[in-house]
C-alpha cells in the first residue's frame, strides 16, 4: 500500500472519529476521558479503512520490555504485513510526542516489526491538534539503531 492511500485512510478515520468523538467527548465533572477510552474509539474507526488486516490496541511487545504501541495495524502471527502503528496523546507535551516519534522509529520500524508507517497523534476532548507523520525508509536491522 502506498503512503498517500494510507494518509487518505488515516484522514478519513479521523474525520468520523471527530464527528463521533464530540458526542462522546461530553462527560460529567465525575468523568473524565482517558487516552485509552481516545485509542479504543479511533481504533473502531480506523479499522473500517483498512478491511484486510486487523486493528489491535495496547498489544505488549514482551522483548521491548512490555512496550504497548496503542493501535496497530497488522496481519497476527506474521511480521510480513505491520502496516502501521499509532500512538495517541491526550494534551501531552511536545517532548512527550518526540519521545513517541523516538519509540517508534528505535522500535516498531526495527526487525523483527519493520512497521511501515507510523503516526503520532496529539488530541484533546473536542479536536484533533497535531499529527506526525512517519514513513519506513528501511528497516533497521536492530532496535536502538539510527
Amino acid at each position: 500500500m502506498m503512503e498517500d492511500e494510507i494518509r487518505k485512510r488515516i484522514s478519513s478515520a479521523l474525520t468520523r472519529f471527530r464527528c463521533e468523538e464530540i458526542e462522546r467527548g461530553r462527560m460529567t465533572t465525575d468523568s473524565n476521558v482517558t487516552e485509552w477510552h481516545f485509542a479504543y474509539h479511533f481504533a473502531n474507526c480506523l479499522s473500517q479503512q483498512f478491511p484486510c488486516h486487523t486493528c489491535d490496541i495496547e498489544v505488549s511487545k514482551p522483548n521491548l520490555n512490555n512496550k504497548r504501541p496503542d493501535i496497530i495495524i497488522h496481519k497476527r502471527g506474521t511480521h510480513d504485513h505491520n502496516l502501521l502503528i499509532v500512538e495517541l496523546k491526550r494534551d501531552r507535551s511536545a517532548d512527550e510526542i518526540r519521545d513517541d516519534i523516538i519509540k517508534i522509529k528505535r522500535h516498531m520500524f526495527a526487525a523483527p516489526y519493520c512497521y511501515q508507517f507510523g503516526a503520532v497523534v496529539k488530541i484533546s476532548n473536542e479536536s484533533i491538534a497535531e499529527i506526525a507523520w512517519l514513513a519506513l525508509n528501511k528497516c533497521l536491522s536492530h532496535p536502538g539503531s539510527d
